[in-house]
């Protein structure tokens, strides 16, 4: 009971910290959308890709623009076109994922380690 208040209390201020800075609860998933979105420069394409709807997918991406507060692709013309911060975080989203997927390798009880 002690150790469940505490924790408790904990995830509070946790959270607390969290939300005050800004930071939400980006998921690895969410970048792989985003670069894939990226790859095939078309959100009917890129939702086929990732087995969703092109409306799910920009969903996600909304909710990445909004947890950053910054515009990631711009919407406002008929072609597909990153802003400088999306080209940025791209760079960034292809080496989080890289070591995301060393991590699982070198992690994995098939690796034999």
């Amino acid at each position: 009971m002690k150790f469940q208040l505490r924790f408790d209390i904990f995830q509070i201020e946790y959270t607390k910290i969290f939300e005050k800075k800004g930071i939400g609860k980006m998921e690895i998933q969410q970048l792989y959308y985003y670069m894939e979105l990226c790859k095939q420069k078309n959100f009917t394409e890129a939702g086929y890709a990732c087995n969703m709807t092109q409306g799910a997918l920009s969903k996600q991406i909304r909710k990445l623009e909004n947890e950053l507060g910054i515009t990631l692709i711009r919407r406002n013309t008929r072609k597909f076109e990153l802003s400088k911060e999306g080209e940025i975080f791209l760079s960034y989203a292809k080496k989080m994922t890289g070591t995301y997927e060393e991590m699982l390798k070198k992690c994995s009880k098939k690796s034999g380690n």
